[in-house]
C-alpha cells in the first residue's frame, strides 16, 4: 500500500510544480540564470499575431479546499530542482498551499542550485534521489532508458490530458518509445538583447524587429569600431548558432534523425558568417570580455547586443537592477525566421516510495496555478502617493527655519492602470492550467496498475530463473561426467589431449552459465521484495556505493581440470 499510494501522489506533484513555475513565468521566470536551460525543439516561423480560440474545459476534480486524491497520512516526499532564490520561492510557497488541503502529506523541498545533473546522477547510483525533479535532455537520456523514471502516459489518461496540449515542440524531448517521462514545466525563446546606451554611443538606431542577421553584424561592427563596447556576444553553443542555421534552410541532422547534415551549403554558409563576424571583432565570446557568459557581458555593460531568454529578467533585475536594457525579436534569416526552444520537465523517481502523494501534491498545484493565472487576467490599478515637507532661502538657517515652520509642502498622487486586452500569455496560461488539472486527476490509477504489474513481473522473473539455474546446475553436472570419461579415454589412448580440453572448455562454459543463471534468480528475488516495499528502509541499511573496481580484460586464464582419482 505504502508504493500504491506514492505513485499516486507523485503525480499530483509534478502538475503542481509545473502549473506553479508558469504561473509566475510574467513576473519572474524561473531557470538557473547562470546554467543556460538545455534545448530543445524548433520554432521554423515566428508565430502571427491572434488571440487563442482553444475550448475552455470545465473545471473538474475535487472541490475548492479538498485533498485531490484520498493520499496515505504520514507519507513524506523529497522534490528538487534548482533555480533562483526567485524561483525557489514559488515552489516553497506552492508546498505550503497545497499541505493547507493535504495535511497527511509532508513535502521536503531541497533544492540544488548548483551541479543539478551530477548530484542527481550521484543520488540516483546510490538509491537516495528524490522522488520528483526537474528533468532535462540530458537527464532523460540518461534515466529513461535504463528504467529510472516514471512513465506517465496513464496518470496522463486518467486526468484527461494528453500530449496534444502541449506545444508540439516540447514533449518529444522526454518521450521514449511511445511512453511520455516528464511533463514540461516552462520554456522560453532566445530574443535579441541589447543595451540603448551602446547604440546611442555608437550613433545608430536601436533594433527593430526587422532586422536581418545582416543588419546584426554591421551595427556590431560599427559599435565594435567607435566606441569602448564590444559589438555582439556569442558563447560556443549550438543553441545561440541553431536559429542562424535554420533560418538558412539548415539543419543539424536528417528529418529521420539517422543521418548528421553539418557538412551541408546551408550550414557552412552561416559557420563562415560566424567566423568572419568573429576574425572582423564584431563578435566576442564571453572570454575575450572577463565575462562568464553573455548576459553577464551585457549586465556589465560590456557589449551591445547578445542572443539570450527569459531567464534575464530575473538575472538583470537581481544583478544589475540599474542597467537600462531591450529586447527585440531574433533577427531573420535568408529563408526565414527561426529560434529555438529552452524547456525543461518535471518527472518522477521510478523508485519513489510514496506515488500516491506525489500525485495528490501535483493536482492541488494545478488547481492553484488556475486561479493566479485567471487573476493575470483581471484589470491592474496601481495607486501611489507622497508628501514632501521642504523649504528655500539664501542661508542655511533659513532653510532650517523653513523646514520648521513648514513654509514649502507639495504632495503628489499617481493612478496607473492596466487591462491585459489581448493578454494571450496570461490567457493561455489560465487555459493551460484548468487543463493540467483533469490532467493530473486522470493519473491515479495508473500507479495501481503499474504496482500489480511490477510485482506480477518479479514473480514471473523468479520462476523463470529458477528453471534455468536447475537446467544449468544439469548442464554442469553432465560436463563433470564427460569430462571424466574423456580422461579415462585419454589415459586409455582412445582420446586425444585436444578432446579432454575442449570437453574442459565446455565444462566452463557451463559452470560460467550456472554461476549465471544463479545470479539472475538473486537479483530477481531482490527486485520482488523492491516491488513488495523499500528493502533499505526494512533492513535500516545506509546504502554506500561501492568503489569502481577495474575492468576484467575479455581474454582471461582457466585451470583445467584434472582428474586425481
Amino acid at each position: 500500500m505504502k508504493n500504491k499510494w506514492f505513485g499516486l501522489t507523485s503525480i499530483l506533484l509534478i502538475v503542481m510544480l509545473l502549473v506553479a513555475a508558469c504561473g509566475a513565468t510574467n513576473e519572474a521566470p524561473g531557470g538557473a540564470v547562470q546554467e543556460t536551460p538545455e534545448a530543445g525543439g524548433v520554432i521554423e516561423e515566428t508565430p502571427a499575431e491572434g488571440e487563442a480560440t482553444a475550448e475552455m474545459p470545465a473545471e473538474g476534480g475535487a472541490a475548492a479546499g479538498e485533498c485531490p486524491v484520498a493520499v496515505e497520512e504520514g507519507a513524506s516526499i523529497t522534490f528538487s530542482g534548482w533555480g533562483d532564490q526567485t524561483e525557489q520561492q514559488i515552489y516553497r510557497d506552492s508546498i505550503l498551499r497545497f499541505q493547507e488541503v493535504c495535511p497527511g502529506v509532508t513535502v521536503n523541498y531541497e533544492p540544488i542550485p548548483a551541479e543539478f545533473q551530477t548530484r542527481l546522477k550521484a543520488a540516483m547510483a546510490g538509491g537516495t534521489a528524490p522522488d520528483v525533479f526537474y528533468v532535462d535532455d540530458q537527464l532523460m537520456t540518461a534515466f529513461a532508458p535504463v528504467g529510472q523514471l516514471l512513465p506517465l502516459d496513464e496518470y496522463m489518461a486518467e486526468a484527461g490530458v494528453s500530449a496534444d496540449q502541449f506545444l508540439p515542440q516540447l514533449t518529444p524531448i522526454f518521450t521514449l518509445d511511445g511512453q511520455t517521462y516528464g511533463l514540461p514545466k516552462d520554456w522560453g525563446t532566445l530574443g535579441l538583447v541589447y543595451l540603448p546606451e551602446v547604440f546611442d554611443a555608437a550613433g545608430i538606431d536601436y533594433p527593430t524587429e526587422d532586422w536581418t542577421w545582416d543588419d546584426m553584424r554591421a551595427a556590431a561592427q560599427t559599435i565594435a569600431e567607435n566606441t569602448d563596447y564590444a559589438g555582439y556576444c556569442q558563447g560556443a553553443d549550438w543553441a545561440r548558432f541553431a536559429p542562424m542555421v535554420f533560418s538558412n534552410g539548415g539543419a543539424f541532422a536528417s528529418d529521420d534523425l539517422t543521418q548528421a547534415t553539418l557538412d551541408t551549403p546551408e550550414v557552412k554558409e552561416m559557420a563562415q558568417f560566424t567566423a568572419d563576424m568573429y576574425a572582423e571583432g564584431s563578435m566576442v565570446v564571453p572570454a575575450d570580455i572577463a565575462a562568464s557568459w553573455c548576459g553577464e557581458a551585457i549586465g556589465k555593460q560590456l557589449v551591445g547586443m547578445t542572443l539570450e531568454g527569459g531567464w534575464m529578467v530575473n538575472s538583470m533585475r537581481q544583478d544589475y537592477p540599474d542597467v537600462n536594457w531591450q529586447a527585440v525579436l531574433i533577427p531573420a534569416g535568408p529563408v526565414t525566421r527561426a529560434d529555438v526552444i529552452f524547456t525543461n520537465a518535471i518527472g518522477v523517481n521510478a523508485a519513489t516510495d510514496y506515488p500516491a502523494a506525489a500525485a495528490a501534491l501535483a493536482i492541488e498545484n494545478a488547481r492553484i496555478n488556475t486561479t493566479v493565472a485567471k487573476n493575470n487576467l483581471l484589470p491592474q490599478l496601481d495607486v501611489g502617493g507622497s508628501v514632501f515637507q521642504g523649504a528655500r532661502g539664501p542661508e542655511k538657517y533659513d532653510v532650517f527655519e523653513g523646514v520648521r515652520d513648514r513654509d514649502d509642502n507639495s504632495m503628489s498622487v499617481t493612478v496607473q492602470g492596466s487591462v491585459p486586452i489581448g493578454n494571450r500569455t496570461a490567457r493561455g496560461q489560465y487555459q493551460r492550467s484548468r487543463i493540467e488539472i483533469s490532467e493530473a486527476e486522470r493519473q491515479l490509477e495508473k500507479v495501481r496498475q503499474d504496482i500489480m504489474l511490477t510485482v506480477r513481473m518479479a514473480y514471473t522473473a523468479i520462476e523463470t530463473n529458477r528453471t534455468l539455474v536447475e537446467s544449468s546446475t544439469q548442464s554442469r553436472k553432465l560436463q563433470e561426467v564427460n569430462v571424466a570419461a574423456e580422461e579415462k579415454l585419454l589415459e586409455l589412448g582412445l582420446a586425444s589431449s585436444y578432446q579432454v580440453l575442449d570437453m574442459q572448455d565446455d565444462l566452463t562454459a557451463a559452470q560460467s552459465q550456472e554461476v549465471q543463471a544463479t545470479i539472475a534468480l538473486e537479483k530477481a528475488f531482490v527486485d520482488l521484495r523492491l516491488a513488495e516495499g523499500s528493502l533499505l528502509d526494512m533492513l535500516g541499511i545506509e546504502f554506500v556505493p561501492p568503489l569502481r573496481e577495474p575492468p576484467i580484460g575479455f581474454v582471461r586464464s582457466v585451470v583445467p581440470f584434472v582428474n586425481k582419482d
